[in-house]
């Protein structure tokens, strides 16, 4: 194998699970089934960082560090903004040792809205979302309970599906893609040739 094979082999990338976007997404589905009055959702989650100076860009434009990543306003004023982490995880306590240095960060923007009379919280799946909301006034539909537990199914169900595209794009499996549609022409041939042939 010459040195131009060897370049031209594509370069193996580890694929990413985003389990926090599947909690997200489900979240996101579950409040527009259990709230059970007018309001606007809306998610502030900050981007990757890509490059040296896009943080520092995105703080410029107002583009907050650590504060929740989404946001409910419901009819009458009531807000409530939820930091969302993936399943088993919680923003660290003020004071106590984060996982990360941001972690810490987000349990004490949650404390600082709390002092200044938001309605703010965390949560690592959708039925806690909706418990959290629940307890702070947010009005739900009587069945909301039921709606947070298919959430969370849904949520698992993503996470999980992810990660075993991951193990297999690293193990090197290549899944067939979905079928190809068979052209209309095709079909109208087969029903003329099944019309006059006798089975």
């Amino acid at each position: 194998m010459t040195t131009f094979d060897l370049d031209a082999q594509p370069k193996s990338i580890r694929r990413q699970t985003h389990p926090e976007w599947a909690v997200q997404a489900a979240v996101k589905w579950a409040v527009a089934r259990a709230v059970a009055c007018d309001y606007e959702f809306a998610s502030h989650d900050r981007a990757k960082q890509y490059s040296e100076g896009q943080h520092i860009w995105e703080a410029r434009r107002g583009v907050r560090r650590d504060w929740p990543d989404t946001e409910l306003l419901c009819m009458g004023g009531l807000t409530f903004n939820c930091e969302l982490k993936k399943p088993g995880w919680k923003p660290s306590a003020p004071g106590t040792k984060a996982r990360k240095e941001w972690d810490a960060g987000q349990g004490k923007m949650i404390g600082r809205l709390r002092i200044l009379g938001r309605q703010a919280a965390w949560a690592n799946c959708p039925s806690m979302y909706l418990a959290e909301a629940h307890a702070v006034g947010v009005p739900l539909h009587p069945n909301w309970r039921i709606t947070a537990q298919l959430a969370d199914q849904q949520m698992l169900a993503d996470i999980r599906r992810q990660e075993v595209s991951r193990d297999r794009a690293e193990a090197g499996v290549v899944v067939k893609g979905p079928r190809k549609k068979v052209p209309h022409s095709r079909i109208k041939r087969a029903e003329a040739v099944r019309g006059r042939v006798l089975f």
